[in-house]
């Protein structure tokens, strides 16, 4: 039980680090006001956890501008490549077209079933 303290200090810091994660998710662009309320922690705080987030690299990039109280996140910051709109768009596009190709297929191959069983 002596240790207790610090697995409670350090779940806390840990669920900080993941509301702010999930924050991360929905908003580019956050008062760091808001962002505090959001985690429901006090300002100092989750500006603090978020610096350690992004000086060590743990899934979060973003900037602080201090003067304003406005975090801007980058997207990107886990590593992994986030899309642009123009990539999802061109992703979704290409789908879209793959998928009406096969209805046409589909449509030719109906048809000519059709042809062939009427003859």
């Amino acid at each position: 039980m002596e240790h207790g303290g610090l697995h409670l200090q350090e779940f806390l810091r840990q669920l900080i680090q993941h509301n702010i994660r999930t924050v991360q998710l929905y908003y580019a662009r956050i008062r760091l006001s808001r962002l505090a309320q959001l985690v429901g922690v006090a300002a100092d705080l989750a500006e603090k956890e978020l610096c350690d987030m992004v000086v060590k690299k743990t899934g979060v990039a973003a900037k602080i501008n201090r003067m304003q109280g406005i975090v801007v996140f980058k997207r990107g910051g886990d590593g992994a490549l986030q899309k642009s709109a123009n990539e999802a768009l061109n992703e979704w596009n290409f789908d879209v077209r793959e998928m009406l190709d096969k209805i046409e297929q589909t449509c030719h191959l109906i048809n000519r079933e059709k042809v062939v069983h009427n003859a």
